[in-house]
């Protein structure tokens, strides 16, 4: 059903099933094979028999166009697998938290997860304030903050930040 890869920085990773990513995702596996089999989605590997196989951040990036549901949290009986977009946390008891966004993976010991969680929300103001420098305008909607580049601005020269 699984397996393992070893990833960009040589650690081994994890490798499911099309069946295994079809249940944790909430999506028919019948319809998950289909669109395989139509080259709608692109497994991140196939073993030498020629059987799909998927990093969970891969299956996740090309499902959510197709799935009417992504679920919030799916409980399982040796753990939690909550999703937030394309965001995957896994929790499992004595194991490493397993943080997956965008094709990279964080493995976080309980300790190290709770300082992250102290300090993540002092790191997102400082990475949502505008640079001291800056002239370009901000506008903001319910979508959240846009700068907009002013040719004069010191920092962007008029490129978008």
């Amino acid at each position: 059903m699984s397996g393992h890869n070893a990833n960009r920085n040589g650690f081994a990773e994890r490798m499911w099933s099309t069946t295994a990513m079809a249940r944790q995702f909430g999506v028919h596996e019948r319809d998950a094979r289909n669109r395989v089999n139509l080259g709608q989605l692109v497994p991140t590997s196939r073993t030498a028999s020629g059987r799909a196989r998927w990093r969970r951040a891969d299956f996740a990036a090309q499902i959510a166009p197709h799935a009417s549901h992504i679920p919030r949290a799916v409980a399982h009986p040796s753990g939690v697998t909550v999703w937030s977009g394309l965001t995957q946390v896994v929790a499992q008891p004595g194991r490493a938290i397993e943080v997956s966004a965008r094709a990279v993976t964080l493995m976080l010991l309980p300790e190290e997860a709770r300082q992250l969680t102290a300090i993540l929300p002092a790191a997102i103001a400082t990475a949502d304030a505008q640079d001291p420098d800056c002239t370009c305008r901000e506008l903001t909607s319910p979508a959240g903050t846009t700068i907009v580049p002013v040719p004069s601005c010191p920092v962007h020269q008029g490129a978008t930040p």
